[in-house]
């Protein structure tokens, strides 16, 4: 017997779980960060400093990988 909450095509009903997820990240969680941030900039880095510690880890991920 199929399932009603799934419909005709589970795909779509995983794309549309997937999508609310989404939205409820972005929504909730994200802008809390972002109000945090803002209420408490010490908590933040320069972005400077945060592409240096990637180019950091990407060149020691190169270096491992040889």
């Amino acid at each position: 017997m199929p399932n009603a909450a799934l419909g005709k095509h589970p795909e779509e009903f995983a794309r549309r779980q997937q999508k609310a997820a989404r939205e409820r990240w972005l929504n909730q969680e994200i802008s809390a960060r972002y109000d945090e941030l803002m209420n408490t900039p010490g908590l933040g880095i320069p972005a400077e400093t945060a592409r240096a510690r990637f180019e950091t880890k990407r060149r020691k991920d190169a270096m491992k990988a040889r």
